[in-house]
């Protein structure tokens, strides 16, 4: 929760948030709705790393439908 906040509080304090979108909870069960309000140009994502979801998220998500063309994940 203390990260969410500090995001919203970043977008707000950088006047972002009409041009930005915050979707918190995993992207496994999260992208759906990314994908219904993107594409983006670039979008963060925090995997737990010790687990590999890294490798996970970039080998198994549908990328061609949450980034534009040239996009940034």
């Amino acid at each position: 929760k203390n990260a969410i906040q500090a995001i919203e509080k970043n977008m707000k304090t950088l006047k972002v948030q009409d041009r930005s979108k915050l979707i918190a909870g995993p992207l496994e069960k999260t992208w759906e709705q990314a994908a219904a309000l993107g594409p983006y140009q670039i979008v963060f994502a925090d995997p737990p790393y010790s687990e590999g979801w890294e490798m996970k998220l970039l080998e198994t998500m549908p990328w061609e439908r949450l980034l534009e063309v040239g996009g940034l994940f």
